[in-house]
C-alpha cells in the first residue's frame, strides 16, 4: 500500500473518531441542559426526542419539540450516526486492506481487547498481536527519522 495512501487513511479515521467524540460530548451537553430545563430525566428525555410517542406527556413533548436545544440534539444525534457509520466502513474496508492500521485503530482508539479485535477482524489472536506489533515497530521507525534531526 502507498505510504501516501496509508497516511491519509489513518487521519481520515482519527479525525473522523475525534469528531464523533465531540459530537457525543455536545450531546451530552444538550441533553443536561433540556433535562434540567423541564426537569426530565436523561433517559425519559432521550425517548421523547427519539420516538415523540409518550402519550401521556403531551406538553412535555410540544415544549421539547419547539425547543431549539432539542432541535440541535437531534441534527447531532444525525450527525453522531453518519461519523458511526463512516468509521464502521472505513474499519470495514481496512480489515480487507490494511490489517495492521485496522488491528491498531481497534486497541488504541476503541481499547477493544484482543479477544475483541480477533472476532472483529477474524484472525486469531496471536495473528492480531503479531499485526498489531508490526504496526506500532513501522510508526517507531517513521517517528524515529525526524527525531534524529
Amino acid at each position: 500500500m502507498d505510504s501516501i495512501e496509508e497516511n491519509y487513511k489513518t487521519k481520515s479515521l482519527i479525525s473522523a473518531w475525534k469528531t464523533l467524540n465531540e459530537i457525543k460530548a455536545e450531546i451530552k451537553l444538550k441533553e443536561s441542559e433540556l433535562s434540567t430545563k423541564y426537569d426530565v430525566h436523561a433517559n425519559r428525555l432521550k425517548e421523547i426526542l427519539v420516538s415523540c410517542s409518550i402519550n401521556n406527556d403531551s406538553m412535555i413533548n410540544t415544549i421539547v419539540s419547539a425547543d431549539n436545544i432539542s432541535k440541535e440534539l437531534r441534527k447531532l444525534y444525525i450527525r453522531r450516526d453518519e461519523h458511526q457509520i463512516y468509521i464502521n466502513n472505513m474499519i470495514d474496508i481496512l480489515k480487507l486492506n490494511d490489517k495492521e492500521l485496522c488491528i491498531a485503530f481497534l486497541r488504541e482508539y476503541l481499547h477493544l481487547n484482543w479477544e475483541n479485535v480477533s472476532n472483529k477482524v477474524f484472525l486469531s489472536i496471536r495473528q492480531c498481536q503479531r499485526y498489531y506489533y508490526k504496526y506500532k515497530k513501522k510508526t517507531e521507525e517513521k517517528n524515529s527519522v525526524w527525531t534524529n534531526f
